[in-house]
């Protein structure tokens, strides 16, 4: 059995070790929902500190049940941008590192053992976090916190097994558009021609790279957080120019020079942001990138619109995908400029755009092969009446 953590918890700004005790009186703190983001500034005043504090009653509590391998866990969703998790008092670890070594990280979820000492005799339990926001540059843009995710207690194991397994159909779905992205970079390399194969395989692959950095199971790759952040933000910048350059090969459309020159700043911000070191540069330029990508979200569409006036087939299924997305982009807007109350949703305008673009090709594809074999079959008919002509000649 599990059951919710999330609610109201004790808080207050500040650092003392001494929080974490079990038998400290927190009833004069204030409350603070979990998950919920801090104010935008923060707590200067205490470095950036702050502790929660819950406190349980479990029932039916038996510590010999418990003692004979009837584990409890914790799980813990995102925090922003690094904490410690205290239970009964004791120390059962956390994600990122606390000041000095200032180590943040902000997407990991994770489920703790509870150890039997944590719990008091009468079933009573002790939850004390103890957060570090981070620094001012992201504490302005992003706040502070914990933000996301599922805060609950219950079976060790099986939180355990069911956090792993709730990420496989995404780490599936990533796989295939993957392998998806490289077969169609195969159809290409067999036909150098069917050019709109490589750019629509190129951004296939690059989604399912997108979808990796999302998941859970990045973190079996022996690689910092740092590293994962900088590729995830290097795939977000670098997909404005795959999009331009897939979609404008769809429609059959040249790229003008300043179409060009706009669509190579986003790749060169996707190398910038790998080679300048730390996380300062995520912060500082997400929001500058995704102003920046407003007039693709202006001009795409507007060219699949006249596409489509033109009679373009191809355009049809674009329209719909382009329209998604775009709705998808102005929702993540209004969470990082006005940190409004809602999930992301700019990864399943990603998929919208790519299952658009796939049936569009498909079209496109068939078209040419009816195409084709109405050609064949005139110059059959052709060169059967012409064979017919010098056969009564001769």
């Amino acid at each position: 059995n599990k059951f919710s953590i999330t609610g109201q918890w004790q808080f207050n700004p500040g650092d003392d070790l001494s929080w974490a005790n079990p038998e400290f009186v927190d009833s004069g703190w204030q409350s603070q929902p979990v998950p919920g983001r801090w104010r935008r500034e923060g707590y200067p005043e205490t470095n950036q500190f702050a502790w929660y504090r819950l406190t349980l009653k479990l029932q039916n509590f038996d510590r010999e049940s418990w003692a004979n391998g009837q584990q409890l866990g914790v799980r813990i969703g995102k925090v922003m941008n690094a904490y410690e998790l205290y239970a009964g008092g004791n120390l059962l670890g956390g994600v990122g590192q606390l000041p000095p070594l200032a180590e943040i990280d902000y997407d990991r979820l994770k489920v703790y053992l509870l150890p039997l000492s944590a719990v008091a005799d009468d079933g009573t339990l002790v939850l004390a976090m103890r957060v570090w926001g981070g620094e001012k540059y992201a504490l302005n843009n992003w706040g502070a916190g914990p933000y996301d995710g599922d805060f609950a207690i219950g079976s060790y194991s099986t939180m355990l097994l069911s956090g792993l397994g709730s990420q496989v159909p995404g780490l599936i779905f990533c796989m295939l558009f993957i392998g998806f992205g490289i077969y169609n970079i195969y159809i290409f390399y067999r036909n150098r021609q069917m050019d709109s194969y490589l750019w629509f395989g190129l951004s296939a692959v690059h989604i399912g790279l997108y979808g990796l950095m999302l998941n859970q199971w990045k973190y079996a790759f022996d690689l910092s957080f740092l590293a994962l952040k900088k590729f995830e933000f290097g795939l977000i910048y670098l997909f404005p120019a795959l999009v331009i350059q897939a979609v404008w090969t769809l429609l059959d459309e040249r790229i003008p020079k300043p179409l060009r020159a706009y669509q190579l700043t986003f790749v060169a911000s996707s190398f910038l942001v790998l080679a300048i070191p730390g996380h300062a540069i995520h912060v500082q330029s997400l929001g500058l990138i995704q102003l920046w990508m407003l007039p693709t979200l202006i001009y795409a569409p507007w060219l699949i619109v006249r596409k489509l006036r033109e009679g373009n087939a191809e355009a049809r299924t674009l329209f719909i995908g382009a329209l998604i997305f775009v709705a998808t982009c102005i929702n993540d807007l209004m969470i990082d400029f006005a940190q409004a109350d809602t999930s992301r949703l700019m990864p399943y305008g990603f998929m919208v755009v790519m299952v658009a673009m796939s049936i569009s090709l498909a079209n496109k594809f068939t078209r040419s092969l009816s195409r084709l074999e109405e050609e064949v079959t005139e110059r059959t008919a052709d060169l059967t009446a012409a064979n017919e002509r010098l056969a009564e000649a001769a």
